[in-house]
């Protein structure tokens, strides 16, 4: 990945978990990792290279800790046409004793975050969507598309990720069975989208799905 890589803040191993790698406007590598800035405490976060890959540089998006006894691993990231980025990252609360009132314990599904200065800072982690492992993209006309599972799911967004709406099931006639997982999501034109999904049950097989924007 280039001859140096700034890996101060990482104690652990960062791995690359599957999220779409860009290259923004002013040609900045935008990859998505998770890992570990404190032992036992998944994080996620981006590597960010501006000069072709020779030298790297890193950028929390969301950080697990004791603090917020949340973690924060398979982030996927999209570039909206505004310029900004929107992240997706898988959560899990870590609170052992849930307490009545307490929101703390129950917490779970996809956090979002925005940067608006290319992935070098990012707003706090607010929660999104009910379920885990999101793919995101933005489609032509500015609406984002995600699909993410249990059970497998595609959902549309219209203001940069904030609310979802049309969160459409793969299979409705049995909508709770968690048959498929790691969905991914691609524009092919200006009218068409692209979902794929592995089946979880049979062995080398993916199930795709065409989405066609009406005139």
């Amino acid at each position: 990945m280039g001859s140096e890589i700034d890996h101060s803040p990482m104690n652990s191993a960062w791995v690359w978990t599957g999220g779409r790698i860009l290259e923004l406007d002013d040609g900045t590598l935008v990859v998505p990792v998770a890992g570990y800035l404190q032992a036992g405490w998944l994080s996620s976060g981006v590597l960010l290279s501006s000069d072709d890959g020779a030298n790297w540089s890193f950028s929390v998006i969301g950080c697990g800790n004791p603090g917020n006894m949340m973690i924060f691993g398979e982030p996927a990231v999209a570039k909206m046409e505004d310029g900004g980025l929107v992240a997706l990252m898988r959560t899990e609360d870590r609170v052992s004793e849930i307490v009545p009132g307490e929101p703390r314990g129950e917490r779970t599904g996809l956090c979002r975050a925005n940067s608006w200065d290319g992935g070098k800072t990012w707003s706090s982690p607010v929660e999104t969507l009910t379920g885990s492992h999101g793919s995101v993209v933005q489609l032509p006309g500015g609406i984002l598309l995600c699909g993410y599972h249990r059970a497998p799911r595609l959902a549309l967004s219209s203001d940069g990720g904030r609310s979802w709406y049309a969160n459409m099931l793969w299979v409705t006639e049995k909508p709770r069975t968690d048959w498929g997982w790691y969905t991914s999501v691609e524009v092919v034109d200006q009218t068409t989208a692209l979902a794929l999904i592995k089946e979880m049950q049979t062995p080398n097989t993916i199930q795709a799905c065409l989405l066609y924007r009406r005139p």
